[in-house]
C-alpha cells in the first residue's frame, strides 16, 4: 500500500512555527511574494483569500473577517531584496528526515519518494498490504509531524495517484479529518465519486476532455433522470465511461503510477534536503 503525506499550507505553517507568539495557529495567515499571494492557510481561505490574489485585497479580507488577529507576511528576502526559500527548505528537510526515519522504523523495506518540485509532500511505499498496518503508519506520520509544529494530511490507497486523491480529501479545509483511507473497493469508489476532474494531473487534463465528458454525462442524466439536474462530473464518472475513446485516455490514471516529475529515493539513501521549486497547490 502507498501512503501520501502532505503538509497543509506549508509556507504559512513555517512562519507560524518560526514566530508562534506573533502568528497564531488560530488566526488567518497568507504569505505573499512581491505582488502575489502564494500560500493561504485554512482560516484565511474561510475569509475569502485565494492564491494569486493581490496582497492588499487579502489584507482587507482578513482584517474584515478577523480584525487584528490575522496577517499577511512576505516570504523571506536577503539584504538586497531577493527572495529566499531557505526557511522553507530547512523545515522541509526536517520533515522529510522524520518521515524517512518513521518509514524505516515501520519496515526496513519501505521506500520514500519525494516529489522533485515540492517541499511539502512525499509518497511512502510502506511494504505491506495490511490496511490496519498502513493506517498505523499514517497516524504516526500525523502525530510526529505535529511534534515538529506541522499539521499534515495523509492518504492511504493501493497506488500513488489514489493516495494523493485521498490526502487531498483528508484536508481540513475540505472538511476532512486529516486522514483518508481508500483501500477497499467501496472506499476507493466513494473517494473517486467526490474527486472532481480538476484533481487530475495536468498532463491528463484539458478543457476539451472535461467538456466532452461533461456533455456525455449530462446527456445520460437527461435520459435516465429527466427531472434531476446532473452533478458536476467526478473522476468516478471517467471510470464509468471507459468505453469512450476520449475518456479512456484519462482512465489510464488508475493503472499507472504518477511518474511525471517524481524522484524515487530509497529511504535509506534519501538525504531529505527538500530541494524543489515549491510549486504546490496547497502551500
Amino acid at each position: 500500500l502507498v501512503v501520501h503525506v502532505d503538509v497543509d499550507a506549508m509556507f504559512a505553517q513555517c512562519h507560524q512555527v518560526e514566530e508562534p507568539l506573533r502568528l497564531s495557529r488560530h488566526a488567518p495567515l497568507a504569505v505573499q511574494q512581491h505582488g502575489d499571494i502564494i500560500a493561504v492557510n485554512r482560516l484565511a481561505k474561510a475569509c475569502g483569500v485565494e492564491k494569486r490574489m493581490e496582497p492588499a485585497e487579502a489584507r482587507r479580507r482578513i482584517a474584515r473577517a478577523s480584525g487584528e488577529r490575522g496577517a499577511v507576511v512576505h516570504v523571506p528576502t536577503d539584504a538586497v531584496g531577493r527572495v529566499s526559500y531557505r526557511l522553507y527548505q530547512k523545515h522541509s528537510a526536517a520533515l522529510l528526515a522524520l518521515w524517512r526515519d518513521l518509514a524505516l522504523a515501520f519496515d526496513e523495506s519501505a521506500v520514500l519518494e519525494r516529489h522533485a518540485s515540492s517541499y511539502d509532500e512525499a509518497y511512502i511505499d510502506c511494504a505491506t498490504q495490511c490496511e490496519a498496518r498502513a493506517r498505523e503508519l499514517a497516524e504516526l506520520l500525523r502525530s510526529r509531524s505535529l511534534d515538529l509544529g506541522f499539521e499534515v494530511s495523509v492518504g492511504v490507497a493501493r497506488n500513488k495517484q489514489m493516495a494523493k486523491f485521498a490526502s487531498v480529501c483528508a484536508k481540513p479545509y475540505r472538511g476532512g479529518s486529516g486522514l483518508c483511507v481508500a483501500v477497499s473497493s467501496a472506499a476507493a469508489d466513494a473517494l473517486l465519486a467526490c474527486t472532481p476532474l480538476s484533481a487530475l494531473p495536468k498532463r491528463l487534463r484539458s478543457d476539451r476532455l472535461a467538456q466532452r465528458l461533461a456533455d456525455e454525462l449530462s446527456a445520460r442524466a437527461r435520459m435516465s433522470h429527466a427531472h434531476e439536474k446532473p452533478a458536476p462530473p467526478s473522476i468516478r464518472d471517467v471510470r464509468l465511461l471507459r468505453h469512450d475513446a476520449l475518456a479512456s485516455d484519462i482512465a489510464k490514471i488508475y493503472e499507472e503510477d504518477a511518474r511525471a516529475g517524481a524522484e524515487a529515493v530509497s529511504c535509506a539513501d534519501d538525504d531529505g534536503d527538500g530541494d524543489g521549486d515549491g510549486d504546490d497547490d496547497d502551500r
